[in-house]
C-alpha cells in the first residue's frame, strides 16, 4: 500500500513540473542543411597523391611503367625526362640510378617526371635506369636513358658556334672594309700602281706627240722616219691607256663586290652573336619545372632556325666563283701590259738604230726615244706589283 502511495506522489510531481515549464527557454539547434555540392577543400582527386589508394585491400601492381625517356645535355648537366603510364595512386616515387659503365655513380628519388644530374663529365657517357616504385616500395622494371654529352644537341651547337666564329674571322680578313682587309688593301695598292702606270702612259704620249710634231715640221727623210716612230709609240700607249681603263673598271667592280660581302658579314656577325646569346640563356636557366624544360626545347628550336640562316649566309659568303672570275680576267690585262713594255723596247731599239744613221741631226729624236724606253722597266715593276696583289687575293680565298 505504501509503495503505491509513493508512486502516485512521484507521478503527480512530474506532471506539475511539466505544466510549469517555460517554453521560451527551449533551445533549438538547427542541423546544417544538407547539400550535394562538395566542399572546395575536398575537390581534389586523391588518386593524384602518390601512395594513396581508395581501397586498402586493392591489389597494387609490382610493375609500374615509365616510358619515352628523353635526355637534354647541357654543359656539365643532363636533364632526364620521362612519362609514367600507370595510375598515380599506386606510385610512391621514381628511382633513378646513374651508371658509368658497370659502376653505379649515384641513386636519386623524385616525385617529378624529370631529374637534373649535375657535375656530368662532358667527355664521358652515362646510363640512367629509371623505375617507378609502388606504394609497397617495389620496383621490378626500369627504362634506360643514355647520357652522351659528346653527341648532344648542345655540344653540336657549341661546336657550330665555334666554327661560325672561325669562319667569320677568316672572311673578315678577306672582306673587311678597314685597312686590314686583304681585298681592300690589295685593291688600294693596285689602284696606286694603275695611277703610276697612267702617269707613264700620259707622259710617253706627250713625248710621242712632241716627236711627231717635230718630225712633221722638219720634213725630209729623217722627219718622215720619225713620224712613223712617233705614230708607233702613240699606238702602243693608246692601247696601254685602253687596257688601264678596262683594268680599273674591273678593279672597281671587285671593290663593289667586296663591299657587298662586307655588309653580309655584318649580318652574319649579328646572327652569330644572337645564337651565342641563346646558348648562354639555355645554359644559365635554372631547371625547376617541366615548363623550364619546355623553354629549353623551344630555345633549341630557335637556335636551329638561326643556325640554318647562318649556314646559308656562309654558303653565299664562301662562294668565290665571281671573285675568281674577276681575278682571272685581270691576268689577261696584266699580260697585255707586259706586252706593251716589250713593244716599246722593240720600237725604241729600231728608232735608235734609225737615228744613228743620221748622226747628230737625230739627237733630239734619240733623247725622246731613250726617255720613253726608260719607262719600260717601270712598267714591268708596276705589273709585277699588280700581279702580286691579285695573287694575294686569290690565295686568301683558296686556302
Amino acid at each position: 500500500m505504501k509503495k503505491k502511495i509513493v508512486f502516485l506522489f512521484i507521478l503527480t510531481c512530474v506532471v506539475i513540473l511539466s505544466s510549469c515549464k517555460d517554453p521560451a527557454i527551449n533551445v533549438v539547434v538547427d542541423e546544417p542543411e544538407k547539400t550535394d555540392k562538395p566542399d572546395k577543400n575536398d575537390e581534389r582527386d586523391k588518386t593524384d597523391e602518390p601512395g594513396k589508394t581508395d581501397n586498402p585491400d586493392e591489389q597494387i601492381p609490382d610493375n609500374l611503367i615509365v616510358s619515352n625517356p628523353v635526355v637534354i645535355c647541357l654543359d656539365n648537366r643532363a636533364v632526364v625526362q620521362w612519362k609514367y603510364e600507370d595510375e598515380t595512386k599506386y606510385l610512391k616515387h621514381y628511382s633513378l640510378v646513374l651508371k658509368e659503365g658497370s659502376s653505379q655513380i649515384e641513386t636519386k628519388n623524385t616525385n617529378q617526371t624529370f631529374f637534373v644530374f649535375e657535375n656530368i663529365d662532358n667527355n664521358k657517357e652515362y646510363v640512367v635506369e629509371i623505375s617507378a616504385v609502388n606504394t609497397e616500395g617495389k620496383s621490378t622494371v626500369f627504362e634506360t636513358a643514355v647520357i652522351e654529352p659528346e653527341k648532344s644537341e648542345y655540344k653540336s651547337l657549341t661546336d657550330n658556334i665555334n666554327r661560325y666564329k672561325q669562319d667569320y674571322d677568316s672572311l673578315e680578313t678577306i672582306f673587311s672594309i678597314d685597312e686590314e682587309g686583304i681585298i681592300i688593301k690589295s685593291v688600294t695598292e693596285i689602284k696606286k700602281q694603275c695611277h703610276n702606270l697612267r702617269t707613264i702612259s700620259e707622259t710617253s704620249k706627250q713625248l710621242s706627240n712632241d716627236m711627231y710634231r717635230e718630225a712633221y715640221a722638219s720634213g725630209g727623210d729623217l722627219g718622215k722616219r720619225f713620224e712613223i716612230v712617233a705614230r708607233e709609240f702613240l699606238r702602243v700607249f693608246n692601247g696601254l691607256s685602253e687596257g688601264l681603263d678596262e683594268f680599273e673598271t674591273r678593279i672597281d667592280t671587285m671593290s663593289t663586290y667586296s663591299a657587298t660581302k662586307a655588309l653580309k658579314l655584318v649580318q652574319l656577325n649579328s646572327d652569330i652573336e644572337r645564337l651565342t646569346e641563346l646558348q648562354n640563356e639555355i645554359e644559365s636557366l635554372e631547371i625547376e619545372s617541366l615548363y623550364d624544360i619546355s623553354t629549353i626545347s623551344k630555345s633549341f628550336i630557335k637556335c636551329n632556325t638561326i643556325k640554318n640562316k647562318i649556314e646559308s649566309e656562309l654558303l653565299d659568303l664562301k662562294d668565290y666563283t665571281q671573285l675568281n672570275n674577276y681575278i682571272s680576267s685581270q691576268w689577261d690585262i696584266i699580260t697585255l701590259l707586259n706586252n706593251v713594255s716589250d713593244q716599246i723596247k722593240i720600237i725604241a731599239f729600231n728608232a735608235t738604230l734609225e737615228a744613228q744613221t743620221y748622226g747628230s741631226s737625230a739627237d733630239g729624236y734619240k733623247n725622246k726615244t731613250k726617255t720613253i724606253k726608260g719607262y719600260c722597266d717601270e712598267i714591268i715593276e708596276i705589273t709585277k706589283t699588280m700581279k702580286a696583289e691579285l695573287t694575294k687575293i686569290q690565295n686568301s680565298i683558296n686556302e
